[in-house]
């Protein structure tokens, strides 16, 4: 296993522990409401408490799921026997106890909340202790801001709450308008999904708690909310259900949880290949500025410079520094050992343009006609005096001559494996090989860019780009 599947692995294993405990703090928070709903004067402050942390379980849950989705290699192969059944058992769960919950504190409140005091208590006792056991707080402490806090108050004040928050028909009333009032989809995101599918689950169970047919509502409920979504997701809900065909809720719910486990794929693939991307960039400039900053060692005396920076190697002569080269095994044209003459790409000579080191340069000698005249005897014949300067003539000026050299008939394959017959010229004294323009786009080959100057016979020049 590599370091990389390691440490996923690892990862899962956390993710998957810590959704476990998740599950287990909800457990215990619905085995806590099932005790004290039964008790004639339950603790509504710790109640209270205990619910706005037990609120956050859903977003927690959400987060570890997504991770373990990700991580998981066989998501797709997963999802219909394992993840999906996950995720509905806890948010069926939690739905429901959040309902109930919500339920029991707005709607049930025990027949005598506060212990009545004896005719010693202080004034003031009683309403002051009924505001500590219902911990009040928005809504309801307004609805008892405007009472004194005193003994007489009492009555008043529990009549006012119960009054308030006992009304059903505003409990269905507000959650008939969160279903109305859930955010429109502005483009396609598997959160975006996600908390609109929430939303409608969570409503829908609180107003099955208050008794209402909710059952009965589909056509409704699917009108509501395919008008929240974006254009891609209704495009995608209206090409996958049957026009003639009567739509239900579980169809649009399943269609939801599709949607989200799709785009919930697509945007993991995405982040891991930009993320590779960003990585093997970091990778190939660290490794430019690890070669920027080498410095290369001398080959002639080892010190801590190029050789062509060489003091003693620039004292030598051209042809000790010829001789210098070959003996170290230096290519001759640039002056390094890593490679050969033939495989190198620098420019030649910047003197005579041949493919050497300016360097190793030979300057060319000035021809000494007055020693060959002075060993001229004055009274040779005129003859022999015009023969002498023709040969003299000869002797430096470029002799032109004809070469010929072989050729061949080769089948050569193109990139696809297919072969083509071609005809290649054969010259042994040739450091490079070389093909056509027509040849290259016949072949379809592969090419990189470069700028070298090739010099030919007679010391023909042309620049090539590739």
């Amino acid at each position: 296993m590599s370091k990389q599947n390691k440490k996923e692995s690892e990862r899962l294993q956390t993710e998957q522990n810590k959704r476990t405990t998740i599950k287990n703090h909800l457990t215990r928070f619905s085995a806590y409401f099932n005790t004290i709903k039964t008790q004639d004067q339950p603790d509504l402050t710790e109640l209270n408490a205990r619910l706005v942390r037990a609120e956050k379980l859903i977003d927690q849950f959400e987060e570890a799921q997504q991770i373990i989705e990700n991580l998981d290699s066989k998501c797709d192969e997963n999802y219909r026997t394992v993840h999906e059944p996950e995720r509905c058992s806890f948010e069926n769960m939690f739905h429901a106890l959040m309902a109930e919950v919500t339920h029991f504190l707005n709607t049930k409140a025990p027949d005598n909340p506060v212990d009545h005091q004896d005719s010693a208590s202080t004034s003031g006792s009683r309403a002051g202790n009924l505001l500590h056991s219902l911990s009040l707080k928005g809504e309801a402490a307004e609805t008892i801001s405007s009472l004194q806090i005193c003994d007489a108050n009492y009555e008043v004040a529990w009549s006012l709450i119960k009054e308030r928050f006992e009304n059903k028909q505003l409990l269905i009333n507000f959650h008939i308008k969160s279903l109305f009032d859930l955010p429109a989809l502005q483009q396609e995101s598997h959160t975006g999904l996600r908390q609109l599918l929430n939303g409608l689950q969570k409503h829908l169970n609180a107003l099955e708690v208050l008794e209402r047919p909710t059952k009965h509502w589909d056509d409704i409920l699917i009108y509501l909310l395919t008008s929240k979504f974006d254009n891609a997701t209704r495009r995608s809900w209206e090409n996958k259900i049957n026009a003639s065909e009567i739509r239900t809720l579980s169809q649009l719910t399943e269609f939801l949880k599709d949607k989200c486990r799709m785009l919930q794929t697509l945007e993991t693939e995405t982040k891991q290949s930009s993320n590779k991307s960003n990585s093997n960039f970091k990778q190939r400039e660290k490794t430019k500025t690890f070669l920027t900053n080498t410095t290369k060692q001398c080959v002639f005396c080892n010190n801590e410079h190029n050789i062509y920076h060489c003091e003693s190697f620039l004292k030598l002569t051209p042809s000790e520094r010829l001789n210098k080269a070959k003996g170290l095994r230096l290519c001759i044209n640039c002056l390094n050992n890593n490679h050969s003459t033939k495989q190198c790409h620098s420019s030649g000579c910047k003197k005579c343009g041949k493919v050497h080191n300016t360097l190793l340069h030979f300057p060319k000698q000035p021809v000494q006609q007055t020693s060959v005249e002075a060993d001229i005897p004055i009274d040779i014949p005129q003859a022999n005096e015009t023969s002498s300067n023709y040969s003299s003539l000869t002797c430096h000026s470029p002799a032109k001559s004809q070469i010929l050299l072989s050729t061949a008939m080769v089948k050569v394959a193109d990139k696809n494996g297919n072969l083509h017959d071609c005809r290649v010229l054969l010259d042994s004294a040739s450091q490079s090989n070389f093909i056509s323009q027509r040849l290259h786009n016949i072949l379809q080959l592969p090419k990189t860019k470069t700028n070298t100057s090739i010099f030919g016979i007679a010391q023909m020049h042309k620049n090539i780009n590739y």
